[in-house]
């Protein structure tokens, strides 16, 4: 009776152990975590019953959401920005500076040691002779 006892107490501890981690779980939920559940639900969704009937009065497309006016004052601000400008130097005058500085950087490269074909067979001598 006694083991049946604190078998009980050991599960029902356990139990509020992980609901309490649980708990914490949820309460540490990143922002999507909300918006992800309802969609898998699919609280989300709209009702088929709820689509609007679509009459001739509020068919899409029957105005402009800006007038001519706006739309070329907006094309206007976006040319006078300054980051809206082109390149300063034409695609010769790049390739004309990648090559006066690739050979300066092609000089600054150390040359390579590599072994001389005499220390390779000194070497091979070595370990065929073991």
């Amino acid at each position: 009776m006694r083991s049946a006892f604190f078998l009980t107490f050991l599960i029902i501890s356990s139990c509020a152990s992980s609901l309490d981690q649980l708990q914490v779980v949820r309460n540490t939920a990143p922002d999507w975590y909300e918006d992800r559940k309802q969609e898998i639900r699919g609280d989300s969704y709209p009702r088929i019953a709820d689509v609007p009937v679509i009459t001739a009065e509020t068919r899409p497309g029957q105005g402009l959401a800006m007038s001519q006016a706006e739309t070329l004052a907006a094309m206007e601000t976006f040319r006078s920005d300054p980051r809206t400008a082109g390149p300063e130097e034409t695609a010769a005058q790049m390739q004309a500076w990648v090559a006066r500085n690739k050979v300066k950087v092609e000089r600054q490269i150390p040359p390579a040691e590599f072994w001389t074909d005499a220390e390779i067979a000194a070497l091979r001598a070595r370990f065929d002779s073991l």
